[in-house]
């Protein structure tokens, strides 16, 4: 029903060769329809086409932003820690607790950072197989923990959260904000900036998200590269994903090669339309041997077979980020704790933003994750006040198990899905495209 392998009607890597010319595969996009609904894949093919440099006609209609923003709601499964009335006073308690007991290594025995969390999720079966970071990961280093805290109090407001609009809002003093977070940061510590400034600014406004981009251009290193590959593919905005797609040309292509080819396979079908753009755009023609085999690979959305877990299948996920702040942080036990975050309460209001006094209530800590999303994105919520109306929600992927009953409620798809087509469109953009030298 579900086998990954490749079906007999699908486009095996011989079957390139006799894909002669742009017309068809645009209308193979056009005709295969899956995933983004209305999205109008024949124009949306065209539109990331033009971005990689491809010659199209012109098409009227393109994929705006807030089309892109409906299509991640319809396509994703909201998480939400706060279902179970309990969930907060447990995790608040038995996390306190914990961390109080690491200060003191006689009575921390064997306890992990995220023990506790992974004890409660057992009980959910909703929140199960999301991808916890390792033990080695989810606490920062002492260094990147103070860049983190001196990041976050020179960026002290989130600005102009506005639906995704350019703004100019304090647009300049945010320039000098970023323009003293790097000159503050010593040649050995730039690498420290990376996760704290795309933590931030990622939800803020397109303006801003450049802004960001310019920094990470001018950062070395892995950290840097992955960050910007992010933004190329991720982003709602498309003069942001051109940016970040243009800093990453001044890269060594082998190093921003696998960050594609793994987006190439998300279960969002757009951002492996536009890892495919990006590819084309670099010219990046030794990637070819890898999307060759990506061809067969069967449709990530659908259900495979597991040989521990059974029948599991991939799922985009959303968190409401004001609301989950214990699914990726602990609570903070004391005073003294490095980073500390303020946990907003349903019903009271407050101000979203960074650094200042910290307010009365529950703190988390921000220099422990268990979770990393691969970006943020804000939506506009009903029925939010006293909170703002525009939130901020967390994408990321989990591979979840499936009952009896929930596999055959999946219906099997055909041999082409988007995430194909994406793939083909770069095979067949660079074979037509002129070498760059």
């Amino acid at each position: 029903m579900f086998r990954r392998v490749r079906p007999a009607n699908s486009v095996a890597p011989a079957d390139l060769e006799r894909v002669s010319s742009w017309p068809l595969v645009l209308a193979a996009l056009c005709l295969v329809g899956l995933g983004l609904g209305g999205l109008g894949w024949l124009a949306y093919a065209r539109s990331v086409q033009a971005m990689a440099g491809v010659q199209t006609p012109a098409t009227p209609a393109e994929a705006s932003l807030n089309e892109l923003r409906a299509d991640l709601w319809r396509n994703s499964v909201e998480l939400d820690i706060r279902s179970d009335p309990q969930a907060v006073a447990t995790l608040l308690a038995e996390g306190k607790a914990s961390q109080l007991a690491f200060r003191d290594p006689a009575k921390a025995g064997k306890q992990t950072q995220t023990g506790v969390l992974r004890k409660y999720l057992v009980s959910r079966h909703d929140l199960e197989g999301l991808p916890l970071q390792m033990e080695s990961a989810c606490k920062l280093s002492g260094d990147a923990a103070k860049m983190l805290q001196k990041v976050s109090t020179t960026l002290k407001s989130p600005g102009d959260m506005d639906f995704g609009a350019s703004s100019s809002r304090h647009g300049n003093a945010f320039v000098e904000q970023m323009a003293l977070i790097q000159r503050h940061a010593g040649q050995k510590e730039r690498s420290l900036l990376v996760h704290p400034m795309e933590q931030m600014i990622s939800v803020e406004s397109a303006d801003k998200r450049e802004q960001l981009v310019k920094a990470l251009a001018d950062i070395p290193g892995s950290e840097a590269t992955e960050s910007l590959a992010r933004l190329a593919v991720f982003d709602l905005s498309e003069p942001v994903r051109l940016k970040a797609v243009e800093a990453l040309t001044q890269r060594d292509v082998a190093t921003v090669r696998p960050h594609l080819l793994r987006v190439m396979q998300h279960p969002w079908a757009p951002a492996s339309f536009h890892a495919a753009a990006a590819l084309v755009h670099m010219d990046d023609r030794d990637a070819i041997p890898e999307l060759k085999k990506l061809v067969k690979a069967p449709d990530p959305t659908v259900p495979y077979h597991d040989e521990e877990e059974g029948w599991v299948v991939k799922e985009m996920v959303r968190v409401n980020h004001h609301r989950n702040c214990l699914l990726c942080h602990p609570p903070s036990a004391s005073t003294d704790d490095v980073v500390r975050g303020a946990m907003p309460t349903p019903g009271q209001s407050f101000e979203p933003g960074y650094g200042g006094a910290p307010p009365d209530g529950e703190m988390i800590r921000a220099d422990v994750v268990y979770l990393r999303q691969d970006f943020s994105v804000m939506h506009k919520v009903e029925k939010a006040h006293p909170w703002p109306d525009m939130q901020r929600f967390d994408y990321l992927v989990r591979t979840r198990k499936l009952t009896s009953a929930e596999l055959g409620r999946f219906e099997a798809k055909g041999a082409e899905f988007p995430q194909r087509q994406a793939i083909l469109f770069a095979l067949r953009a660079m074979k037509d495209k002129p070498r760059v030298n």
